[in-house]
């Protein structure tokens, strides 16, 4: 869910989003919108949302642009945008997830991600969301979660537990069951008895128990990740079996598992203090492959890891970058860290140029940088970027050549590329997200774009229906027989945009800057048209599936004729 959200967010039009849960409360939102602030700024939402009823959908026109309301079955989404381009999009989108999320599995999936994705400052209202779908499931991440009630934050902690058993007593599990009571007893025992907790805990414990829960043999367990002895194997072939993995190796055949894991653990210990945490990653596999149940190894090697990536950030790179942990955790931000790499760039150093094939993100640890416009051999400053911000996402995550350029005036930079960001989607699945919800406060007014002196569209684009069809060309020109089909979408003399389907973006990514042959064949033209080009954006299209559109730069222009007979029809 907070991926298609995200999603809405980088569409140009977008200037705010709201989603309320079924109880008025506000879950997520953009531009983010401060604790303290939540209630001034979507009271009057709430009232509207109230006073409405159950509509669907609803419509509000303003001065400067029109909010559009949808219903879905997990609460109320609310979208304010500036003018009508990606309406269409936006309610094909949400019609779409509404349908989804009428299968209850999946929407049981939503709310469960949505929790795990915000477990790190989880409020109230993302536990109570859950209610209407409690089962073992939401009991699988509940139950841990209450197991670990003295650490949450002092200020929301009795909220927190009071739902969270209130949830806990409609699962009907026998772990809901113990968990609760385990938590009743933990907070006798320390003299921490709280009323309400306390209240809500024995009511849960008596709605479970007149549920007849499962039996202990029914309860669920949570499966283990393993990683297989043949992957393990490979990973050693490829590293180069090193004097300790033959030990290793020699141990586990002897039948020797203690003292093999004992080694293993000295090498993950010594690798990591070295940062050399590929290594140290790598034999932390091979302790899984080893022994899977060696669960106080397993965990105790991951905190090694973590502990001494956190060591090896500056203390300085913390401070400047305090909201972003704040937005990620420190887990993710050290993980981003060592992904990164740094860059020190001189005053009048060019760091991307408009028309960059630059798949970087860039974060600016000290210094600054000037973001500009280039046209008619005049520079025009937009922007500068300060310590503590970040440049190059609208590029990064739309998968576009640079529309703008940046000049170092002094600057200490660390760079990611999207290869290492994707790398860490196995470990840290909401990373990405959550980067690119924080990166979102940095994102230029298209407004901006719009004017005269600033715009970088040179020729006017015309709607077009009909089909393309793309072959990939060689480094001679010479064509490949890589061939994708697609629907056209719109036309201008210098180029033209198509729809394609790509099961993972990595695969959309590797098309920005290709030279390919696309034939056009719009509805209303018998002989079809055909150009070579250059692509220069491959952007998200459809907000629920895995659609793309192709932005292709002809090498040649088409003739204005041209392009007003290829679009006569689509106009009308």
């Amino acid at each position: 869910m907070k991926s298609f959200l995200n999603k809405i967010s980088q569409l140009s039009s977008v200037q705010h989003l709201l989603l309320f849960d079924l109880e008025g409360e506000l879950l997520y939102s953009f531009p983010s919108v401060s604790s303290s602030n939540v209630s001034l700024q979507t009271a009057g939402w709430q009232e509207l949302i109230e006073d409405l009823g159950t509509p669907e959908t609803a419509d509000f026109a303003f001065e400067n642009g029109r909010f559009c309301l949808f219903r879905l079955l997990i609460g109320t989404l609310l979208v304010g945008v500036s003018h009508d381009e990606h309406v269409r999009t936006i309610k094909e989108g949400c019609s779409t997830v509404r349908d989804k999320l009428k299968d209850e599995v999946i929407r049981r999936n939503v709310l469960i991600r949505m929790f795990t994705e915000h477990r790190r400052a989880i409020k109230p209202q993302y536990i109570k969301g859950l209610k209407s779908v409690a089962g073992p499931e939401v009991a699988d991440i509940l139950v841990p979660f209450l197991n670990t009630a003295d650490q949450l934050p002092v200020d929301t902690r009795s909220s927190l537990i009071s739902v969270t058993c209130e949830v806990l007593g409609l699962c009907r599990t026998k772990a809901a069951l113990e968990a609760i009571k385990d938590y009743l007893h933990d907070s006798e025992s320390i003299n921490a008895r709280d009323p309400v907790t306390t209240t809500a805990a024995q009511i849960a414990i008596a709605q479970l128990e007149m549920d007849n829960v499962a039996p202990p043999g029914d309860t669920r367990a949570i499966d283990l990740i393993t990683v297989s002895p043949e992957k393990a194997e490979v990973e050693t072939e490829k590293h180069g079996a090193s004097p300790e993995d033959r030990k290793i190796h020699t141990l586990i055949d002897q039948n020797k598992k203690t003292e093999a894991i004992s080694l293993i653990m000295d090498m993950i210990r010594d690798h990591a203090e070295k940062k050399d945490f590929a290594e140290a990653e790598r034999y932390r596999e091979m302790l899984l492959a080893t022994d899977s149940m060696a669960l106080r190894e397993i965990i105790s090697s991951a905190e090694i890891i973590e502990e001494e990536k956190s060591a090896a950030i500056d203390e300085t790179l913390i401070t400047t970058w305090d909201d972003l942990i704040q937005a990620l955790s420190l887990e993710e931000f050290s993980a981003l860290y060592h992904a990164t790499r740094p860059r020190n760039s001189a005053a009048q150093e060019i760091i991307a140029e408009q028309g960059d094939f630059l798949s970087n993100l860039f974060f600016v640890n000290s210094g600054r940088i000037q973001l500009y416009t280039a046209r008619n051999d005049r520079d025009t400053p937009f922007k500068t970027v300060e310590e503590g911000e970040i440049f190059g996402a609208d590029s990064f995550f739309d998968i576009s050549a640079w529309t703008y350029n940046a000049r170092s005036l002094g600057a200490n930079l660390s760079e990611l590329t999207w290869k290492r960001l994707a790398e860490l989607k196995v470990d840290y699945p909401t990373l990405q997200d959550n980067l690119l919800e924080y990166c979102n406060r940095f994102r230029t007014n298209p407004a901006y774009f719009d004017k005269p002196s600033t715009s970088r569209r040179k020729y006017e684009r015309r709607k077009l229906s009909g089909r393309a069809t793309m072959e990939l060309l060689g480094m001679t020109g010479s064509e490949t027989g890589q061939v994708a089909r697609g629907d056209l979408l719109d036309i201008s003399q210098g180029g033209v945009a198509f729809v394609l389907r790509f099961h993972r973006k990595e695969y959309a990514l590797e098309l920005l800057g290709k030279h390919v042959k696309v034939i056009i064949r719009p509805d209303n033209w018998l002989a079809p048209l055909q150009k070579n080009g250059m692509v220069k954006a491959v952007r998200c299209h459809d907000l629920i599936s895995n659609d793309y559109s192709v932005h292709l730069e002809f090498d040649d222009l088409l003739g204005a004729a041209e392009v007003s007979q290829a679009a006569a029809k689509s106009d009308h």
